[in-house]
Parts: C-alpha cells; sequence; structure tokens
C-alpha cells in the first residue's frame, strides 16, 4: 500500500512538471475532493477522456474502475471533461430501442483481448462491467462493442481457445475513435501499463470494424508489457532479477532529469523488445538494489530518429520532491516506453 501511495503521488508530480499536455493535470487543480478518483482512472485507463466521453452518456451503476464506485466515477470524468473544455452531456436512462450485443453465441478472440489490455491496466473488471449488461457502444478505441465481448471473453476464461481473427463486421456503428499517426498527442500504451498512463489521446479517425490484430499502434509502435532482467549487479556484487513495470507508450516523448544511472545507445535494428530487456538488463546491472523499494526507478527506452538508434535511459529519484524528472516532448523521438521497477530479487543460495 505504502508503495502504491508513493508511485501514484509520484506519478501525478511527473506529469504537473512535464511540458507535455496532460488533461488530468488541470482535473485535479480544479477538483481537489476527486484527486484520488481522477488518478485511480488515470492508472487504470489509458484513454480517460475518451472513456469518461463514453461513460457519463447514461446513468450508471457500475463502475470498472477497481476501487470507484459508479457516483464518484461519474463525478470524476465530469470534472476532466469541463478541463479539456468538453461539453458534460445530460446523463440519460439507456435506450432499450438501442441495438446491443448479446455476449452469448459469441466466442474468444485473442486479438480484442489485446486491444482491451492495451486500454484497461486491470482488464478483468472493466469486462466483468462490460458483460453485466448488453452494451450497444465500445470504449475500447478500434473495436465494435461485439469485438469488445469476444476479447473479454477470453480474459474472463483464460482456457478458452482462442481465433486470431474474425471476419468484418458489421456492428461499424458502435466503433469507437483511434489516434492517427499524425496527431500530436501519444497513442495507446498496453493495459496492464500503470500508473504513468497518461492522456495518450488519443483523438481521430474512425476505424474499421474488421479490426485487424493490434500488436502495434497507428505508430506502428509495437504494444510491450512488463519486462524482467536477470544480471550480475555490480553495487551489491550478487545476482538478481529486476521486474519492469510498463507505465506508458507515448510517441515523440522522452524522459529527462538530472543524472541519470543509466545513459546509453543501442542499435537501432534491434527488434523493440529486445532492446527494452536489453535497456532493462543494462539498468539492473548498474542501480542500487534498495532503491527499488520505494518504487525510485525510472526507465525510459525511445527511438532516436536522427540518429536511428534505441536510446536507453534511467534515473533514479531520491529527491523529497520528486520534480527533477519530466516527460518531454521531442521531434527527434518516435516510439517511447516508460517504465518503473517494482522489485529486485536477489539469488538466494
Amino acid at each position: 500500500m505504502k508503495y502504491s501511495a508513493l508511485l501514484i503521488l509520484f506519478f501525478a508530480w511527473l506529469v504537473a512538471a512535464g511540458r507535455v499536455e496532460d488533461p488530468l493535470v488541470g482535473a485535479v487543480t480544479a477538483c481537489p475532493a476527486l484527486q484520488t478518483q481522477l488518478h485511480a482512472l488515470r492508472n487504470d485507463v489509458a484513454h480517460p477522456v475518451s472513456f469518461c466521453k463514453y461513460y457519463v452518456r447514461i446513468l450508471r451503476t457500475r463502475s470498472p474502475v477497481p476501487g470507484v464506485d459508479a457516483k464518484k466515477l461519474v463525478k470524476a470524468c465530469q470534472c476532466l471533461l469541463k478541463q479539456n473544455g468538453i461539453t458534460v452531456p445530460k446523463q440519460k436512462q439507456p435506450d432499450e430501442s438501442e441495438p446491443t450485443t448479446s455476449s452469448a453465441p459469441l466466442v474468444c478472440v485473442d486479438e480484442y483481448k489485446v486491444a482491451i489490455r492495451a486500454e484497461f491496466k486491470q482488464p478483468k473488471p472493466f469486462c466483468r462491467f462490460f458483460g453485466a449488461l448488453p452494451r450497444p457502444i465500445s470504449p475500447v478505441p478500434g473495436l465494435t462493442a461485439k469485438q469488445v465481448v469476444q476479447g473479454c471473453k477470453c480474459i474472463l476464461n483464460p482456457s478458452s481457445t482462442g481465433r486470431t481473427s474474425t471476419p468484418a463486421s458489421s456492428d461499424a456503428s458502435s466503433t469507437t475513435s483511434r489516434p492517427s499517426p499524425s496527431s500530436t498527442q501519444s497513442t495507446a500504451t498496453p493495459a496492464r501499463s500503470g500508473a504513468l498512463t497518461t492522456e495518450i489521446s488519443r483523438t481521430a479517425g474512425a476505424v474499421s470494424s474488421a479490426a485487424p490484430a493490434l500488436t502495434s499502434d497507428l505508430n506502428g509502435c509495437r504494444y510491450v508489457d512488463d519486462v524482467t532482467a536477470t544480471v550480475s549487479n555490480t553495487q551489491a556484487a550478487t545476482t538478481g532479477t529486476a521486474t519492469f513495470m510498463s507505465f506508458v507508450q507515448r510517441y515523440g516523448s522522452v524522459l529527462s532529469g538530472s543524472v541519470p544511472i543509466t545513459a546509453t545507445s543501442l542499435a537501432g535494428a534491434i527488434p523493440t523488445l529486445a532492446a527494452i530487456t536489453s535497456c532493462a538488463s543494462i539498468q539492473a546491472a548498474a542501480q542500487n538494489p534498495d532503491d527499488v523499494f520505494e518504487g525510485q526507478i525510472l526507465m525510459n527506452v525511445y527511438t532516436d530518429l536522427s540518429a536511428n538508434t534505441w536510446g536507453c535511459i534511467a534515473f533514479a529519484n531520491t529527491d523529497p520532491e520528486p520534480r527533477t524528472i519530466q516527460i518531454t516532448s521531442s521531434e527527434g523521438v518516435g516510439c517511447g516506453y516508460i517504465f518503473s521497477e517494482t522489485n529486485f530479487m536477489t539469488a538466494t543460495a
């Protein structure tokens, strides 16, 4: 609990300090009584503004965000929308005349599971929410309501035999928006990517309801989950396994700070996952293992477009006021991935 609380506060400060537009910063400032709910929303949902448009359109009694009830989530969403200059719609009763999606005849489709995990850090609570009633509209970018049900079948029943593709659907009216590659804002992060999931928004053109396999975002950046690295640590003179939790995938942005623990470049031809794992190994070998337990280690892996290399940088945030590390925009940065180290387990004899 201590780690989670510190981490949530830290990332609130971090985003506020950055020069990247983050709609939640204003929302937290304007709605102090809803800070906890806003942080929970941001922590769990990759596209909180888009999700809130979906959520507040009708009266709700259920919430997909763990720890936040429906009443509080509605208020948090209303605050967030107002801070982004979006008119808050008057909530209405669900229109029973709207076409809805029944989950009964649908089967698990693996590629839709990937999209749901890319949108919700905790996909099971979302899937329980979505499956509690027939839903006509999808809050998941790139998926129709029917496709969400198919992805949720994989999540709620992992033993299901999933298909890797599905025929084109006719329910395109349920399709939500995804960001265009030319957008200056970033695209979706993996669903399990946690607290620093900033407003990767995440506005723009409609997507075909046929929905291809969602292994990459529209900038061509691969979705990446948590990574581990087993290394010989130089400071502790021991072998340990470090776990890095994915926080955000943000195109065109990079971490900056004072003195990094690690700062190096890797060959641009290395595949995404190999580059991230290599950076994690370099970082885990150089760090102080004791820093992990307060959630102080941040790692950033990104493509340096000008040098055609991967950048690998990590910071230990030990200041009482953790505002020296920022997320900054850079035209020379392509795909960017930010991780927080959550554990360093030393080997036992």
